[in-house]
């Protein structure tokens, strides 16, 4: 992270998915990138699942790769890559899949992470070192973060109680965060799910999408917004695109939310 965008704070997020039953979007990430850039939009968060990359390959991509003939905008690309073909490609910690975010005119990513951890039952001493390491591994500036998959498990939820349980003192760690991206695998169907995210959302703008497979049932739109605890999922305009016929872009603009 520059010096310069230590406060930087997306304006205008484009928010990408595709079809499981299709191919990953190797080839597409540009075109992606021009469409963002064409919406104004400053941050692209992809779906995971995102591309596919052979498990211990050393492929370094080529500067257009990412952010294809852009000039100014995105500034920030976020996507997951890895062996999509391995069967156990999941929210897994065993997986080689990564989460990696790119700036722009970076010859590298800024961010290249694992995801910590994946269920609500996971070890404690795993959310410690998640909360303690959040600032360092999950931040894209002081304003602007991310949640990888499960990671959002890191707070609980209480029946019969609007109340959350955050017992590693998460909810203070991001007290000064004011975007938080959290791009899943599958369709985040359970309530407390939402509850979670919504939660989270006190504060800030979070934002979540998934990829579309048929085997979790086709929601309505494939993304879901929350700012200071509801639900603005309508402010998220889909946008059309030529890309391919199984991806879809929305675009949220941040400005609007009240």
């Amino acid at each position: 992270m520059s010096l310069k965008d230590c406060d930087y704070m997306p304006q205008r997020v484009a928010i990408v998915t595709r079809d499981l039953a299709e191919f990953d979007l190797r080839g597409h990430m540009a075109r992606i990138a021009e469409l963002a850039e064409s919406h104004r939009c400053d941050t692209v968060v992809h779906a995971l699942w995102t591309e596919h990359r052979q498990a211990g390959a050393r492929w370094v991509p080529p500067l257009n790769h990412y952010f294809g003939n852009t000039r100014v905008f995105p500034r920030y690309i976020l996507h997951e890559t890895g062996n999509l073909e391995d069967s156990a490609a999941e929210s897994d910690v065993e997986s080689d899949l990564l989460l990696e975010v790119w700036a722009r005119d970076s010859k590298q990513p800024i961010k290249r992470v694992k995801i910590a951890f994946a269920k609500s039952a996971a070890h404690p001493e795993k959310k410690k070192q998640f909360v303690e390491s959040f600032n360092r591994e999950r931040l894209i500036s002081k304003k602007c973060g991310f949640i990888y998959c499960g990671e959002f498990n890191i707070i609980g939820t209480q029946r019969s109680s609007s109340k959350i349980r955050d017992e590693h003192n998460f909810m203070e760690k991001i007290k000064a965060t004011r975007f938080l991206a959290v791009p899943t695998h599958r369709r985040p169907r359970r309530y407390e799910i939402k509850k979670k995210l919504q939660a989270m959302s006190v504060g800030r703008t979070v934002v979540t999408t998934w990829a579309i497979w048929s085997g979790h049932g086709r929601a309505k739109v494939p993304w879901q917004a929350f700012h200071h605890g509801r639900d603005v999922t309508d402010a998220i305009i889909e946008v059309p695109n030529t890309i391919r016929p199984d991806v879809r872009v929305g675009v949220l603009d941040l400005a609007s939310l009240r």
